[in-house]
């Protein structure tokens, strides 16, 4: 997972992430070479958003198909697409559509105007349309309202965007997954229809789940909808075990009764630390024999393991989530 802004300034002047500096470092994440042991092996690369948004973390949109201009332009992004294919890299894009910014043009057309052709788009409350329901009860987050016909096809036009990112219908040359963010505010039959949208352009295109919950949960995602899913419950069960309130054998214990919840081919992501949770090396109070001994268990689990940018050079951090996400 890399924080595009935190990663690498490509310019050298601003101190601020870009598209070319992340294009220069894919040699350090995998140099596509497997009798080297020089980079670190990684196979896919989920970047947090990269359109353009009045926030620094990106995740309140106002351009469903554009580029932060701090990141560079479209050109840009599809110079690392393909930089990172030429190593074998997967290319992961946060898929942020519960809600968008205040900002977005289509949510300022809309606000105050019920005759709004986006008016459908969002959850207003009121008749005057003033009034609106925001994520988590966020005023510049407005959620996308997945009663309207018409957004939702704007949305598939997007998946379609970014699967072709150059426009020529080599649908291989764009990027090869999304992280759905806030995956509990859709509807279950929006990732169903996602699903059949992606998969009829690109049978192999991988759709990830963030549902931080339980595992009864996170098992009906499964069915028709998402390929991986986030292993949050696995997530909190490995952080007592490294803790100390949680033995090894009640560890083994957990995996165990989670492998029978889960349908079959159901493929988990398991972590140690991300852009909302605590770094580990901070959890673990700096010990760097301790923070091996965490990475160590993270490989040797079944499922696919997700390395947050710096956790391999132990890099602290504790909330609030700025100072999760600070510059490698």
């Amino acid at each position: 997972e890399i924080f595009v802004r935190s990663f690498r300034d490509g310019s050298g002047s601003d101190g601020i992430g870009d598209f070319a500096g992340l294009t220069a470092s894919l040699d350090y994440l995998n140099d596509g070479d497997s009798t080297t042991t020089t980079d670190l092996g990684v196979d896919a690369l989920w970047l947090m958003p990269v359109h353009p948004s009045p926030s620094y973390h990106g995740y309140d949109i106002t351009d469903y198909e554009g580029i932060e201009e701090d990141y560079g332009n479209i050109e840009d992004c599809r110079r690392f697409v393909a930089e990172a294919h030429r190593r074998g890299l997967r290319v992961i894009l946060d898929f942020v559509v519960n809600h968008s910014s205040n900002q977005h043009p289509f949510f300022r057309d809309a606000l105050g105007n019920p005759a709004s052709q986006f008016s459908s788009w969002y959850k207003f409350t009121n008749p005057g349309n003033t009034a609106y329901q925001g994520f988590a009860g966020i005023d510049v987050m407005p959620e996308l309202n997945f009663r309207s016909v018409e957004m939702r096809r704007y949305l598939a036009k997007v998946a379609e965007f970014w699967i072709d990112l150059d426009q020529d219908h080599d649908l291989h040359d764009g990027v090869d997954g999304f992280r759905c963010d806030v995956a509990k505010g859709p509807p279950h039959n929006y990732w169903k229809e996602l699903r059949l949208g992606t998969k009829s352009l690109r049978p192999d295109f991988m759709l990830l789940g963030e549902i931080w919950d339980n595992e009864q949960t996170i098992a009906p995602y499964f069915h028709s909808e998402f390929d991986m899913a986030f292993d949050y419950p696995l997530y909190y069960s490995m952080l007592d075990l490294l803790s100390g309130k949680k033995s090894p054998d009640r560890f083994l214990r957990d995996c165990e009764a989670l492998r029978g919840i889960y349908p079959a081919g159901a493929q988990l992501c398991r972590f140690l630390d991300n852009h909302d949770n605590n770094r580990i090396a901070s959890i673990l109070g700096e010990d760097p024999r301790r923070i091996r001994l965490a990475t160590g268990l993270l490989f040797a689990l079944p499922g696919t393991p997700l390395l947050y940018y710096g956790t391999e050079t132990g890099t602290p951090g504790m909330k609030p989530d700025p100072d999760l996400r600070k510059p490698m």
